[in-house]
């Protein structure tokens, strides 16, 4: 299987058309930086390609390719760089070879490690560009080389994507797992399984009255079939923790105005990221600040408080953003402040929270719009919060009022009850994007979530159908194998492609 995998990446290569933003033909040697575009006191030059070898002799002045006159493979060598059209020295710098297949691309690559001023990497740049067929890359140019190559599958990329753009700890670790093959071998696993599910009906069709065809192989490929549509549904079950993991928790800040919001998200944020006023509606907008939650990445969501008698268009507006903010909101931070203390209950039908929340957001229940949030879906993910707490003089009168039950009492003033609201969000941030270093790999891409969907539908479909013609329902199991094979890169388009790797930066 993987022989033909890898020719049909060849072939692939060979063909692929000037349109995909990268260079016609494979066989170019390609070069670019691949470190920051800053000034350091370091950059490195990436080379991939048949010329490879041609760049390290011409600008490390090589005479020949042999053991004793050309860089040891994979050992550091330290080498004076010389323009090979002027004869001047470009830098002292460290020298890498990486002859193929053993590289990052599959082919013969090299690495110059040189001083990071502008003058000598544009130096080095235009003595590379001047030989034979060399080209500056594109972006994720060395990365799809190497999934050409047969070196990465498509989620091993998408891993090292991730990594790259990795902001805190347990994105780090994520992206790792990923970019090692935690979902790829799953994948690839689920994928065998299939074909081989696929050929014994095949072979059933074929060779049915044959006496060497097992009589319950048919029985066995439905066995298969049924054991994977509950593996792939367990994986598809995850409450989308690995997107969120990726792309940062939502947490939106919600409440009437003047209870406190954007000071929360002040307290929240350590600075001052939203300005604060007593004038009722001065956030206007939804204010995003992105934090790191002890490694957790979190988008926090200062709203425009949501009051039902503004006749401000510009307010309208705001409160409109925020319904929409709650709807897409991973975790809503419910603030109410002591003012509330006369709110008469009916704790027999209805909690705190859910009073709350319907009173907060009631105009937007009894509209027809079937868009609009329903209640029952923003109570689980929604943490009820009394600010201003300092305003009540006891302990023994804060335990005495309507919201003495609320999941935390705080002062944004004289940061009484902080700590442990802290502790709270923490908790739930953990329990929504899960622990990548003890959970099993999740989805981390809505693409995989789409095409692990229609291969669950097909399979379900193949059991259904028992009555239907075999050869009909084997159909059912070739489509199941080719969307598992898009998410890897054994099935895919040029558009797929493109998509992936025009995210990568030059040089990678």
């Amino acid at each position: 299987m993987r022989p033909l995998i890898n020719l049909c990446r060849r072939l692939y290569c060979k063909h692929m058309p000037t349109s995909a933003g990268f260079h016609e033909e494979c066989n170019a040697t390609i070069y670019a930086v691949a470190t920051g575009g800053v000034r350091s006191a370091l950059s490195v030059i990436r080379v991939s390609g048949p010329n490879s070898s041609l760049v390290v002799k011409n600008l490390g002045r090589y005479s020949g390719r042999d053991t004793h006159k050309f860089p040891k493979p994979r050992f550091a060598t330290l080498r004076k760089l010389y323009d090979p059209n002027t004869g001047s020295l470009l830098d002292h710098g460290i020298l890498l070879w990486f002859p193929g297949p053993h590289s990052y691309t599959g082919e013969d690559c090299c690495e110059f490690h040189i001083h990071g001023s502008v003058s000598v990497i544009t130096g080095v740049l235009k003595a590379i560009g001047s030989i034979a067929g060399c080209h500056p890359a594109e972006a994720g140019e060395f990365t799809k080389r190497a999934f050409l190559n047969g070196k990465l599958d498509l989620t091993e990329v998408d891993g090292l994507a991730d990594l790259i753009a990795a902001e805190t700890e347990f994105q780090r670790v994520q992206a790792l797992k990923q970019m090692g093959g935690g979902l790829s071998r799953m994948y690839h696993n689920w994928r065998d399984r299939l074909a081989k599910c696929l050929a014994n009906s095949e072979a059933f069709i074929d060779f049915g009255e044959d006496e060497n065809i097992e009589s319950d192989v048919l029985q066995n490929v439905a066995k298969e079939v049924t054991l994977l549509v509950q593996e792939i549904s367990n994986h598809l079950q995850d409450q989308k923790k690995g997107q969120r993991l990726r792309d940062g928790a939502r947490v939106a800040i919600i409440g009437r105005p003047n209870v406190g919001k954007s000071t929360l998200l002040n307290k929240l944020c350590g600075r001052d990221a939203a300005i604060v006023s007593n004038i009722p509606g001065t956030t206007r907008d939804v204010i995003e600040t992105c934090m790191n939650i002890h490694g957790f990445p979190v988008i926090f969501a200062d709203t425009a408080g949501i009051r039902h008698s503004t006749t401000d268009s510009i307010e309208n507006e705001g409160m409109k953003r925020s319904l929409k903010e709650i709807e897409t909101a991973d975790l809503i931070l419910l603030l109410t402040d002591t003012s509330n203390s006369q709110l008469q209950l009916n704790l027999q039908s209805c909690s705190l929270k859910e009073q709350l929340l319907h009173d907060l957001l009631s105009p937007s229940f009894t509209s027809e719009d079937p868009k609009n949030v329903r209640l029952e879906l923003l109570v689980p993910k929604t943490i009820l919060i009394v600010n201003k707490i300092d305003l009540i003089q006891s302990s023994e009168k804060i335990n005495n009022q309507p919201f003495a039950n609320a999941d935390c009492q705080i002062s944004c003033k004289t940061d009484n009850g902080v700590d442990q609201m802290h502790q709270l969000i923490r908790k739930r941030i953990m329990e929504i994007c899960g622990d990548p270093n003890t959970d099993p790999p999740h989805v981390t891409q809505e693409r995989y979530r789409v095409e692990l969907n229609h291969c669950l539908q097909n399979l379900i479909e193949f059991l259904e159908f028992k009555e239907s013609d075999l050869a009909l329902r084997t159909q059912y199991l070739k489509q199941s194998i080719n969307a598992v094979g898009r998410i890897t890169g054994h099935v895919g388009t040029e558009q797929i492609l493109d998509i992936i790797f025009r995210d990568f930066c030059i040089g990678k």
